[in-house]
This record gives structure tokens, C-alpha cells and sequence, in this order.
């Protein structure tokens, strides 16, 4: 969706739900929108809610033809066609904070397009102190931004809980892990989460199960991966949906029920909303755009990222770079209002512990990784490390090491490390 379609939208909804009005007053102005019609349209919700009246679509008319502006916003027809379309539907603060990051790069812009015409040495200082203080304008006009009062954050959380209590069950999106689910009241927005374990423990087959069930859902997902290659990735998922084992479908030994059964999955995912990068060597710059784009264009929910070490080009400072990563992965779920699920490595001393279920010391330099994920999540096979019985031959512990809204634990899943794939029941991995 592009600005003017955003604008659009933000304008619609009010004109549909008027209170709506109150989630965003206080923050957006007139100003953050690029077009006439929609600035003017939008200083008369002001206005009216000033006066104390409800700016539903025939109230708004009324006062922008009394200002003799119903002419310049496109006539009763245009507010006609903006109350009647079907939107998608995004929460009016998120589009409303668009708006305004979209504002704000525009005046930002500006003073630098003048900046670049500066000729005349005489006036070079002051012109430029002057710059920095537009500049200076421009960041503190946007500090308040997302500084709200207490009683419009409580009218918010009562519509949430209200909807809650009309629609048990989890708040988030569901993983298709119940258990799991449960516990975590499913992928929550602006969560940052972080998936490790040490190798061939299965961490990018569960995420992966994950992300084709969310997209299963018409959710939209995008995968960042720096291991695999699309072809990989995507033969991985045919072999997980039809349950045909990885390797006879890169063998090409599959039977003619199981090259029907290929197409129809092949034909099934093809359908699923999900966007794959496998720029393997993507900078930070590159993944925040790219998250933006997708999110703003696509309307993806939730990231994944496989895996974090990859994404590190410092290898003098991997400590700090990794945790400029994390910070900034969890400042993109913040402000995009989506999950980001990020699969880590963790160190060896897993290895020379009796007990090698693993614990948040355990994460690669550890504390800015543990400081900003709001879950961890840390995978654990007994087969992995010797015989076990045939009961937990395919089992896979999801130890829940930390999570900032709910309680930690252990749930279980069932990984087929023949098959490479992950379920939530030993029935489903191994149909």
C-alpha cells in the first residue's frame, strides 16, 4: 500500500468508526498528509471533535461544504466512495505511524534539497545553523509521536480484553504447536523471539513447520536464509507437507501416487503467503528495508531469520554487532507491530555438561541476546546424544527459558531427522 493508498484507508475508517478518532488525536496532525484533499478532510475531524460533535461522514460534510471546501476535497461523491470501500484491516495507529515517519522523511528532505543549493559562501554559517535547527524542529516535533495519556492506552487495552473474553483463546497467531501455543499465547506483535540449539538439533525444521502453518493460515510470513537456497528451502517444504522423504525428492525415487501426490502439494504451496530472502550476504540495512517493504506491501505478520551468526560481518567485534542485531530486530517488532522469530547458535559448553538440555548461558554472547528477546526458546533431542527407548527416538523437548509475559517450561514436539520434519504428535511426523 502506498502513501496516498494509506491515506486513504486512515481517512476511510474514520469517516466508518468516528471514535476511532480518539487513537489517534493528540499525535496526528493535518500536516502528515501529502494530499490536499485528505489534509483538509482530516482538519475537519479536528475541528469537529474540538466542537464537541461526532465526525461520522454526514457531519463531516456538512462542515467542509460550511467551509466551502467540499469542492476542493472532490465533493460529496469522494467522501461517499471513502465511507463505502472495504478495508484491510490494519490497526489506524499503525497506519497512522506511516503517515508520519512518511511525513517526517519528506521535511527531512526538504531541508537537505536546500542545503544542496547553497552557494553563497557569506551566508554558509548561518544558513546551515538555521538547517540544523529545522532539522532540530522536525525531531522534536516527531518526539511525542508515540507518547500517549494514560486513559487512551486503558480505552485500547479494555476494547483488547473485551474482544478477548467475546474470543477465548490464544491472543497471538497460532503456531500449530497447541502446546506451545498455550504457553505463549501464540506469535504475539512486537515480539522478539529467539530460537537456538546446537546443530542438527532441528531448529530449522521448526521453524520452518512454524512458518508454513502461519502462512497455512493466510498469514503472511517472510524468511530470511542464509544457509539454504530457495530450492532448498522449498523442497524442504513440499517434503514436509506431502511427507514424502527429502531425500527420494531430490533422488527423483518417488512412485506415481507419490508424483500426484508432489504436484498437488507443490500446487497447495504455491498458494501459501510466503516470501523467502536468501541474499546470504544481506547487511542489517538490507534485512530492516526489506522487513519494511514486505510488512507495508505484503501485510507480512511475522519474520523469520536463519540464523543470527550469519548476519555478523564483524569478526573482530561479533559481541557487539550481534547485539546491535538483536536490538534493532526487536526496535523493527516494536515499531512494525509483528514477530520476529530469529534462530540462534549455542556454545559448546552444552557439550562437556552431563545434563546437555541447554540454558540461556548457553547463547552465544549471551547477555544482549537474553536482554532483548522477549522469549527464548531452546531445543533439546535425547537421540541426538546416545540410544534412548523407541518412545523418545523422534522426541524434541521445546525448552521455554524465558518468557517476559507468561511462565517458562518445557513442552514437547517430534522431530523425523531421516525425513526432516517436525509435528506436534509422533503421528503426525511420521505419516
Amino acid at each position: 500500500m502506498n502513501s496516498l493508498g494509506v491515506e486513504r484507508t486512515v481517512i476511510g475508517k474514520l469517516l466508518q468508526q468516528p471514535n476511532d478518532f480518539y487513537k489517534v488525536s493528540g499525535y496526528l496532525k493535518p500536516q502528515h498528509f501529502s494530499s490536499v484533499q485528505h489534509r483538509l478532510i482530516f482538519r475537519a475531524f479536528c475541528d469537529l471533535i474540538e466542537e464537541g460533535a461526532e465526525p461520522g461522514l454526514l457531519v463531516v460534510t456538512s462542515k467542509l461544504s460550511a467551509e466551502k471546501n467540499l469542492d476542493n476535497i472532490g465533493g460529496e461523491d469522494y467522501l461517499e466512495e471513502l465511507y463505502q470501500e472495504e478495508y484491510p484491516p490494519d490497526n489506524i495507529k499503525d497506519l497512522s505511524d506511516i503517515l508520519i515517519r512518511a511525513s517526517l522523511v519528506k521535511e527531512a528532505q526538504q531541508v537537505g534539497y536546500t542545503l544542496l543549493k547553497l552557494e553563497d559562501p557569506e551566508i554558509a554559517e548561518s544558513f546551515v545553523v538555521q538547517s540544523a535547527q529545522k532539522l532540530y524542529d522536525i525531531a522534536v516535533g516527531s518526539s511525542g509521536t508515540f507518547t500517549e495519556s494514560i486513559s487512551a492506552i486503558l480505552r485500547e487495552e479494555w476494547d483488547n480484553i473485551k474482544n478477548q473474553l467475546l474470543h477465548p483463546g490464544i491472543s497471538g497467531i497460532a503456531t500449530g504447536f497447541e502446546e506451545l501455543d498455550v504457553v505463549l499465547s501464540g506469535l504475539n506483535p512486537t515480539d522478539l523471539i529467539i530460537l537456538a540449539a546446537r546443530p542438527s538439533m532441528g531448529k530449522s525444521a521448526f521453524a520452518l513447520r512454524q512458518m508454513i502453518n502461519v502462512a497455512k493460515n493466510n498469514i503472511p510470513v517472510l524468511l530470511f536464509s542464509y544457509e539454504m537456497s530457495k530450492r532448498q528451502l522449498s523442497q524442504r517444504m513440499v517434503s514436509m507437507e506431502s511427507g514424502i522423504g527429502l531425500h527420494n525428492i531430490r533422488t527423483g525415487a518417488v512412485s506415481e501416487k507419490d508424483l500426484s501426490l508432489l504436484k498437488d502439494t507443490y500446487s497447495k504451496i504455491s498458494n501459501y503467503p510466503i516470501f523467502i530472502d536468501s541474499n546470504m550476504t544481506a547487511s542489517l540495512g538490507y534485512v530492516a528495508s526489506t522487513i519494511r517493504r514486505y510488512v507495508m506491501n505484503q501485510g507480512v505478520k511475522v519474520v523469520y531469520l536463519d540464523y543470527l551468526g550469519l548476519m555478523t560481518h564483524d569478526a573482530d567485534n561479533e559481541t557487539r554487532e550481534l547485539g546491535r542485531i538483536t536490538r534493532t530486530l526487536k526496535m523493527l517488532a516494536m515499531e512494525l507491530n509483528i514477530t520476529i522469530v530469529a534462530i540462534s547458535q549455542l556454545n559448546r559448553d552444552v557439550e562437556s555438561r552431563d545434563n546437555k538440555r541447554p540454558m540461556l548461558s548457553d547463547l552465544r554472547q549471551s547477555g544482549r541476546i537474553e536482554e532483548d528477546a522477549d522469549i527464548v526458546l531452546m531445543l533439546y533431542r535425547p537421540a541426538a546424544y546416545g540410544k534412548v527407548n523407541n518412545e523418545d527416538e523422534f522426541l524434541m523437548e521445546v525448552l521455554i527459558r524465558k518468557n517476559r509475559n507468561g511462565p517458562i517450561g518445557m513442552v514437547k514436539a517430534y522431530f523425523d531427522a531421516q525425513a526432516v520434519n517436525v509435528a506436534q504428535s509422533i503421528k503426525e511426523v511420521l505419516k
